[in-house]
């Protein structure tokens, strides 16, 4: 499910994204955002095997 990521200083969208850790600089006001997301037990992003 995606998140929108919205700057904490000017509220600017600046983007939609299934994240985990995410940090994106905003380009209008220059503020670094960091977000981290807790991923439900059983859902592992980085895991690319079929089953």
């Amino acid at each position: 499910m995606k998140e929108e990521i919205r700057c904490i200083k000017c509220n600017r969208k600046l983007c939609e994204a299934d994240y985990k850790f995410i940090s994106i600089k905003c380009p209008r006001c220059y503020e670094l955002n960091v977000s981290t997301k807790r991923v439900p037990r059983g859902l592992n992003y980085g895991d690319r095997r079929k089953k």
